[in-house]
């Protein structure tokens, strides 16, 4: 969405087949977008990435935080495996990329931060993802 607007997009992902499919989408359409591959879980990955878009675009201006972990399971199958931590798992690799992003952040002088949740924070999946939908509401007030 960004990159179809004139922006110049980092795209991150934790599967390099899935980033490479982006890549090739976004330069057939002659986006201004760059791939980087990462378990943004780790805060060093989180570091890195912050650092490979300031490399390729000077500066950030724009942090989206839209990485979550994710895996559908009916409530009765669902184990701490499933869910991590309460709410935390599906937020988890949102804290690193927005701590990573608080000095490029700050440089641009005028950045916005856009955290993602999504209507599943107040509307449970018919299909029995309930773990799914608590970590929708994470960033939430």
């Amino acid at each position: 969405m960004f990159a179809r607007e004139g922006a110049s997009v980092v795209g991150c992902d934790i599967d390099q087949k899935a980033a490479d499919e982006t890549l090739a989408i976004a330069k057939a359409e002659g986006l201004s977008y760059e791939s980087f591959v990462a378990d943004l879980t780790d805060p060093a990955a989180s570091d890195k990435l912050m650092q490979f878009a300031v490399d390729r675009f000077g500066k950030l201006n724009i942090l989206v935080t839209a990485a979550a972990f994710v895996e559908f399971a009916p409530l009765r199958s669902s184990t701490t495996r499933n869910t991590g931590s309460g709410r935390s798992r599906g937020t988890r690799p949102c804290l690193p990329a927005l701590q990573s992003g608080l000095e490029p952040h700050e440089a641009s002088g005028g950045a916005s931060i856009i955290n993602f949740a999504s209507a599943n924070a107040y509307v449970s999946l018919s299909s029995g993802a309930l773990a799914h939908c608590a970590t929708k509401g994470g960033f939430l007030p």
